[in-house]
């Protein structure tokens, strides 16, 4: 006789195994492309011929750029890069400002585990049967939960 697990057990027994882990940091390899010649275009700027005129690059990608300039540090090169999430103080902060180049990722840094498992809420929304928001609230939740064991 085979013995069913529960699948909420199941993803919190995976997310249980990635929150204590430490040395593996390509499980958390993040990867972006700056193009400061993006020209990115609504439906009804193209139909009325205003493509040429505007100019923008993802908001994301705009505050890594602030966030750099601020910090002294060489400009970044256009193409793909690699990046991981790293812990902030202020919680709410633009995702831009909490982007850490792999190339510049220090031990003292520790990744944003809680952003990673955040972002897997509407795949667990379906083994948790309910909604999006809801899931994220149980991630965090949990995720809080196991972090405050070991204070």
């Amino acid at each position: 006789m085979t013995q069913i697990t529960d699948t909420k057990q199941i993803v919190y027994d995976t997310i249980l195994k990635y929150i204590y882990q430490e040395h593996e940091l390509d499980l958390f390899v993040l990867n972006a492309k700056y193009d400061p010649t993006n020209k990115s275009v609504s439906i009804r700027d193209f139909f009325n011929s205003k493509h040429i005129e505007k100019s923008q690059e993802n908001k994301m990608i705009m505050d890594l750029i602030a966030k750099r300039d601020e910090e002294g540090k060489k400009d970044l090169e256009p193409g793909c890069f690699y990046y991981y999430i790293i812990t902030h103080p202020d919680s709410n902060i633009n995702i831009g400002r909490k982007m850490q180049l792999v190339s510049e990722f220090k031990d003292t840094n520790k990744i944003d585990k809680l952003y990673y498992f955040k972002n897997l809420k509407d795949i667990c929304a379906s083994f948790f049967a309910c909604l999006a928001k809801t899931a994220d609230k149980k991630i965090e939740k949990f995720y809080k939960e196991q972090i405050d064991m070991f204070k």
